[in-house]
């Protein structure tokens, strides 16, 4: 017989209501919000939103993603994360090689603090502490305790390669054009970043961000011709970081050998 609680599906609908949580949360992160003093409710009406209307993914396609009172536009940004969510624990669950169930629960706090830095900054160009500075020493210490595929050392040394890489780029792009290139908000992210996945996966996490956050600027310059479009960097850091997580042998191998 077969146990529900241990199957990917079950773990997939857990993984959407930890999304639509960590939404909220970043919301109210980002905008300033009072974080336990209010139930979920329309930014734009004010009115509560009731459980049936707060149902991952299946509430915003029953509501065509406008607010039920005011007909106000609900942003993509809410079935996003939820969708994102519910396959990144996942795959942290069902397709790490975990030793404990402790080493699931490091990577889950992982995954939780690259969705609320991806939503905050798609949200408003800016990446709390909260989800990234202040998780780097959360990953240090589950290396130090066995709970990551890194040792200490590389923890720690990815956490600094993180921030000064970063930095570095900043410094040169600021005294060539006299502006900053890159917030302080991405350098602690990829700090972070680098105390969960060592040096090689900040390495990794950057190529794939540069590539793919450069493409994208490419397309939305072609399709509105905006040359000094802002792009948030936070959210391609993050698609980097989970690629590394989860096919760190495959990009190994394609950076290495270019196969």
């Amino acid at each position: 017989m077969i146990n529900i609680y241990t199957t990917p599906f079950f773990t997939a609908l857990v993984g959407l209501c930890l999304g639509s949580f960590l939404h909220a949360l970043a919301h109210r992160i980002a905008f300033e919000k009072p974080i336990l003093r209010k139930r979920s409710h329309c930014p734009d009406c004010d009115i509560l939103i009731t459980w049936y209307q707060n149902i991952p993914i299946l509430s915003w396609l029953a509501l065509g993603g406008r607010c039920c009172n005011c007909k106000a536009l609900i942003s993509w940004i809410y079935p996003f994360t939820e969708l994102v969510s519910a396959i990144a624990f996942t795959l942290v669950w069902h397709y790490l090689p975990l030793q404990s169930p402790l080493m699931g629960v490091a990577y889950s706090l992982f995954i939780a603090a690259l969705i609320v830095a991806t939503t905050t900054d798609l949200h408003t160009f800016t990446i709390p502490q909260a989800a990234s500075l202040w998780m780097a020493p959360v990953g240090i210490a589950a290396a130090a305790a066995q709970l990551l595929h890194i040792s200490l050392l590389q923890s720690i040394f990815g956490a600094c390669a993180g921030y000064i890489s970063l930095w570095l780029v900043n410094f040169i792009f600021k005294k060539m054009r006299g502006i900053d290139g890159i917030g302080v908000g991405d350098m602690e992210l990829l700090c972070m970043i680098g105390a969960f996945l060592g040096p090689v996966g900040v390495w990794h996490t950057v190529m794939i961000a540069s590539t793919v956050g450069s493409l994208w600027g490419l397309l939305m310059y072609l399709l509105h011709k905006e040359a000094n479009g802002i792009v948030p960097f936070g959210p391609f850091l993050a698609l980097g970081a989970c690629c590394q997580l989860f096919l760190a042998r495959q990009l190994w191998y394609v950076f290495t050998f270019g196969f």
